[in-house]
């Protein structure tokens, strides 16, 4: 319950002293460590910058790329990328999968800040310190969009590039079409 004081200068002041109490608080349920001690705006701009590294938990339509679906069978890492897949498709917490930095405020993951791709550990052992899988080399990328995931590969740290360079064009393609489609309707 938000208190009126008789002093109009007080009611900003008991406002973002609990609003800042409850962004500390949602906080802390997602795993997020905010010093009480920081001003209402650093705790705000923390609060957000990770909220929006984490990837909403909702049922998605799910695809794997042609190359991903053709390497899948025989794959190594077979059991979690179908695990994650399923995941996706049922609405369950792939934020397990990330890596553990998102709970940082000062970590910028560029590609998916900026491109919506988003990079999976294959593990599915849980770290003991953490709500996350351990970390591994070996990753699974994938676009988001609104209800839509685009699994795109998997890739250790030393051929991504070469790699990515071809399951881009077919990410791309699929929006573009995804788009046209959406402008039909």
């Amino acid at each position: 319950m938000i208190t009126k004081s008789k002093y109009p200068s007080m009611n900003n002041y008991i406002f973002e002293s609990q609003f800042k109490q409850e962004i500390i608080f949602q906080a802390d349920k997602l795993g997020v460590r905010i010093a009480a001690s920081k001003s209402f705006n650093d705790v705000l701009v923390d609060f957000l910058t990770v909220r929006l590294k984490l990837i909403d938990i909702i049922p998605r339509d799910a695809i794997m790329s042609p190359p991903l679906l053709n390497k899948l069978f025989f794959h190594t890492h077979k059991k979690e990328i179908e695990t994650i897949f399923k995941y996706a498709k049922t609405g369950q917490n792939l934020n397990q999968f990330q890596s553990k930095r998102i709970l940082q405020s000062r970590f910028h993951d560029h590609l998916s800040n900026e491109w919506n791709i988003y990079h999976f550990h294959l593990s599915l052992k849980r770290d003991l310190k953490s709500s996350f899988v351990k970390q591994v080399d070996m990753l699974l990328f994938a676009y988001i969009e609104n209800k839509k995931i685009i699994f795109s590969g998997n890739f250790s740290f030393y051929n991504l590039l070469l790699t990515f360079s071809l399951n881009i064009l077919f990410i791309f393609i699929y929006a573009i079409f995804c788009k046209k489609n959406a402008q039909r309707s």
